[in-house]
């Protein structure tokens, strides 16, 4: 959505109440222990009167938690320890737009990789792409089997090593950012020990150093097009982050308008801006459509000291303790809409804007969403910073359909539910995308 933003003088008053330069320390090895507690309890402090989604972690009790992360903060050694200590904090409110961001002296500590590419399909953890010369010249190739991580079975490493940390809504999400991101992440220039199985049965070990790369995650394409059997437009959308996807869809747009039936594809897109996922949207439509309905937590400290019946339950969503905002509309293009058949394909890495334009297009009835639950996690994030040079956001937006049902923390559900399986891996089988053809070229 999109609102006025304060500037000149009511901007320098903001931030001297709001971003006080006193947070913005410089990093050091080791931060005090007097930043270290500031963090903490600035972190405690946002969460506690922003967070959108307290009634998701309804055992969850915040105020405990800061005075057990006190003394935890204090026994860390460096301000590597520090951050993961607050990463695992963070990873308790269980939402996927509420994370801790390392300061960035610290990035290649936490997020170096060796060249390879793992999933988590069927119950198997999988190779899905090598790029590591040395793992190609040992025959380590796709579809094979990580057993073992440095001698740990693979799913007991990732429940010891990686999920204590990862900031999720969904199940689903939980086992992209587990398996697919951060599996083989760590410090630079470190050795990781793999076993491998292949489909044959045969076993490999072989070790491997993790990398660091500034342009991780940021190498797919933001829109491809193609055109398939039976005049079939196959438009994928890689992300909404960059108002260059606006651009690219209206240069292919023409092409668009020439097929008999178009697919959707946004199974890895993983988000971006909303306004540029509704221009693209508002070209499948000839009225008006409304987008995702949303409130933001409304606090009043009259009413906290006045005990006001239902205070209570303020976190719970009550009327009264919430902002709801309006949800907004974008208008058709007229000129220029695809009127033709349209299905959509979704997947546990949709998400965010991404989701947003999901949840538009079912409420438009434009045509089938197919595949797997999205990943279920979408909002206005508050950005602040921390000692250090870290930075924290906070969901304090709780998106939902436009009838207020809720999708974040569940997914957008797809009307037909396809999934990969082992055996479809195996055989480079797209059947998401197999079974949307079959669907179209039967009403063609």
């Amino acid at each position: 959505m999109s609102l006025k933003k304060v500037s000149g003088v009511e901007l320098d008053n903001y931030k001297k109440f709001w971003e006080n330069p006193i947070w913005d320390s410089k990093y050091k090895r080791n931060l005090s222990e007097n930043d270290k507690i500031a963090g903490l309890s600035r972190f405690w402090m946002e969460v506690k009167y922003n967070f959108a989604f307290f009634d998701q972690v309804p055992d969850l009790n915040w105020d405990k938690l800061y005075f057990e992360y006190m003394s935890k903060v204090k026994r860390t050694k460096s301000t590597f320890e520090y951050y993961q200590v607050l990463q695992e904090l963070c990873a308790k409110l269980k939402d996927g737009h509420t994370n801790i961001y390392p300061p960035k002296e610290l990035h290649k500590l936490f997020y170096s990789r060796p060249s390879i590419k793992t999933a988590l399909i069927g119950n198997k953890v999988v190779v899905t792409k090598v790029k590591d010369s040395k793992l190609k010249k040992a025959c380590i190739k796709r579809v094979f089997e990580i057993t073992h991580i440095d001698n740990i079975p693979v799913k007991k490493y990732a429940e010891k090593h990686i999920l204590p940390y990862i900031s999720a809504s969904t199940q689903q999400d939980l086992i992209v950012k587990t398996y697919d991101y951060k599996l083989l992440s760590g410090k630079e220039n470190s050795s990781v020990a793999l076993k491998f199985r292949n489909i044959q049965g045969e076993r490999k070990e072989h070790k491997v150093k993790r990398k660091f790369s500034k342009n991780e995650g940021t190498k797919q394409s933001i829109l491809d097009f193609n055109i398939l059997d039976g005049n079939i437009g196959h438009l994928i959308l890689g992300s909404f982050g960059k108002e260059d996807v606006v651009t690219k869809f209206k240069e292919v747009f023409p092409k668009i308008k020439g097929t008999n039936a178009l697919i959707i594809d946004l199974r890895t897109n993983g988000g971006g801006n909303s306004d540029f996922a509704h221009e693209i949207l508002s070209h499948f439509t000839d009225k008006p459509v409304l987008t995702s309905s949303w409130k933001t937590p409304k606090y009043m400290p009259s009413y906290r000291a006045w005990a006001m019946f239902g205070w209570a339950n303020w976190i719970k969503g009550e009327v009264g303790h919430w902002h709801v905002g309006e949800s907004e509309t974008f208008k058709p293009k007229k000129s220029k809409w695809y009127s033709k058949e349209v299905i959509l394909l979704i997947s546990p890495e949709t998400f965010s804007a991404a989701e947003d334009f999901s949840v538009a297009f079912k409420y438009m009835k434009r045509g089938k969403v197919i595949g797997e639950p999205t990943g279920g996690s979408t909002g206005q994030p508050l950005t602040f910073n921390l000692p250090g040079g870290g930075k924290v956001i906070v969901c304090t937006k709780r998106d939902t359909y436009p009838d207020g049902k809720d999708f974040v923390g569940i997914g957008v559900l797809p009307d037909v539910k396809v999934a990969q399986s082992w055996n479809d891996f195996v055989n480079d089988r797209d059947v998401v995308l197999e079974r949307a053809k079959r669907i179209l070229s039967k009403d063609l």
